[in-house]
This record gives C-alpha cells, sequence and structure tokens, in this order.
C-alpha cells in the first residue's frame, strides 16, 4: 500500500493503467471450504485459532483488491455467519446449485440457486447490475 501511495495512486488496477507494475501478476488466493473457520467446535483453543483465521480471510479479503490480489472464497453450505456482511458485499459473487431459497440470498442476495437443476453440473449464476445471469462451465 505504501508504495501505490508514493506514485498517488490507491489501487493496483490504477497503478497498472499508468505504467506502473507491469511485469507484476495478478495474484488468486483460493480458500476452499471457507466454512471450515466458523464451524461449531466444543475445544476453547481451536474455536479461538478458528475465529482468528476468519477474521484474517475477512480482512485481507477487504483489503486485497487495492494491491492487485484477488480471493475466492468457497464453500459448500454458505450461512450468513459463515459470510460476514462486509464480504458479503463484495463486487462478485457466483454460486452453484444450492439446497434452499435462502441460501441462495445468502450468496447471492437473491433466490435462484435453488432451481438450477441437479442434472446440469456447472451451472452457474451470478448478479450484474441487479440481474441473475447464469453461465456454464465445462469439467476438462
Amino acid at each position: 500500500m505504501a508504495q501505490l501511495k508514493s506514485l498517488g495512486v490507491s489501487s493496483f488496477a490504477r497503478a497498472q493503467a499508468q505504467g506502473e507494475f507491469a511485469d507484476v501478476p495478478r495474484i488468486l488466493l483460493a480458500v476452499d471450504e471457507f466454512a471450515v473457520f466458523s464451524a461449531d467446535t466444543r475445544d476453547k483453543q481451536e474455536k479461538e485459532v478458528r475465529a482468528q483465521a476468519q477474521s484474517y480471510i475477512e480482512r485481507l479479503t477487504l483489503a486485497a483488491r487495492a494491491t492487485g490480489i484477488s480471493v475466492l472464497l468457497a464453500s459448500q453450505y454458505p450461512t450468513a455467519d459463515i459470510l460476514g456482511s462486509q464480504v458479503r458485499q463484495q463486487v462478485f459473487r457466483i454460486c452453484g446449485r444450492l439446497d434452499d431459497e435462502v441460501a441462495s440470498r445468502t450468496v447471492l442476495g437473491v433466490p435462484g440457486a435453488e432451481k438450477i437443476p441437479a442434472a446440469t453440473p456447472g451451472r452457474f449464476l451470478y448478479v450484474e447490475g441487479g440481474e441473475l445471469k447464469e453461465f456454464q462451465a465445462y469439467p476438462s
């Protein structure tokens, strides 16, 4: 961040637009099964470690974009307590098939993911400009 400030810009993308950091690749940090950090446990020490890890990942998620890092948080069972409100407000969220409307609203802010046919693997939804859109991924 100090380097960005010294260049008079607030984000990695703006610095690149000015010709800086041309050789620096973007980074994608993928955290699969993010839900494990909020899973209930009786062990007090483990609960503290999980809460601290979740806090670090949430803070990184909120600050990373300005520094050229994209964060992908994945969970099979998204719930509001797993995805804090600040993380849910991030720019782009995609969602595969979910079991119910509540889970779809948690991830996308709207229902719809619960209607994706189970017989259509690789179908995903996202919201753009307030409109629910879908795309199809194909396994290799």
